[in-house]
């Protein structure tokens, strides 16, 4: 086995230490932004756009463009000359 210097040890442990400070300030890090996002979501409207199903976002918008292209239609189409 293999010793190694006194230096390079103590550069490891160096490391170590950072690795396991800035590991600390990542999971403080992550529980603030899960409380932010559980913040977030109550503020959002509850809409078919946000669900997760593709389907259902895909219906969603697809109703939604199509009701402004019928009404349109109807408006382009009247006339009172």
């Amino acid at each position: 086995m293999t010793a190694y210097s006194p230096e390079y040890v103590s550069s490891l442990e160096r490391r170590i230490a950072s690795l396991e400070s800035e590991m600390q300030n990542l999971r403080e890090t992550a529980l603030q932004v899960d409380t932010t996002v559980d913040g977030i979501k109550g503020r959002l409207p509850t809409t078919s756009l946000m669900s997760p199903n593709f389907l259902a976002r895909a219906f969603t918008v697809w109703g939604t463009t199509s009701s402004h292209r019928s009404s349109s239609l109807c408006r382009s189409t009247v006339s009172y000359s």
